[in-house]
């Protein structure tokens, strides 16, 4: 559950075309006796009110994991970009927040949706830097700024970084759990588990 008086919904990034893993589902495969994406769920859905899933295929077996799925508005996969859009349609005006989160993270910290709120910037998107590079993917958005995102991609743009640069977005502090973001990016991540 979020905290503060704020409402945060959490949006897990499950849509890629799985061009690292030769073409297979990323979030389905399997990781220590689950799907993937079964782990980062487990931590994102204690820190947030409700939980999305992004996905372009396999929507049934997504589902099967117990939350709601949703597409991309088109089928040119945009990227992570376009996964935020098409959420954007599924949250109430409630909602305050879209937290974002890649299924491949799967030691994600439990604190990480606090953390984010408590950072400077109240209301501009904050994202993770991990002490050595930019988590762009692992994101707190308000949801004032969500219509911005139908412009950034009408002009044919993708790039999450360059769209946190024109949102004026804060980069958070989490060096001390740089590991915990580390995702598993390729087939050979997967063989072992």
């Amino acid at each position: 559950m979020s905290n503060r008086n704020c409402t945060t919904w959490g949006l897990v990034l499950a849509g890629g075309r799985g061009t690292r893993v030769d073409g297979h589902d990323k979030g389905l495969l399997n990781w220590q006796g689950k799907p993937i994406i079964s782990h980062v769920l487990a931590a994102v859905a204690p820190q947030t009110d409700r939980v999305l899933i992004s996905c372009n295929r396999n929507a049934g077996k997504y589902r099967d994991l117990g939350y709601q799925t949703i597409p991309d508005i088109t089928t040119d996969y945009r990227g992570p970009l376009a996964a935020v859009q098409a959420a954007r349609s599924h949250l109430p005006e409630s909602v305050d927040y879209l937290f974002i989160s890649p299924c491949d993270t799967p030691y994600i910290p439990l604190d990480v949706v606090s953390r984010l709120h408590d950072a400077p910037g109240e209301h501009r998107v904050r994202y993770v830097h991990d002490g050595d590079r930019s988590q762009y993917l692992h994101a707190l958005i308000p949801t004032h700024v969500l219509d911005r995102v139908d412009n950034y991609l009408e002009l044919k743009r993708k790039s999450v970084a360059a769209w946190y640069e024109e949102m004026d977005a804060c980069p958070v502090d989490f060096s001390d759990e740089r590991l915990q973001f580390r995702n598993l990016n390729s087939i050979e991540d997967f063989a072992d588990t």
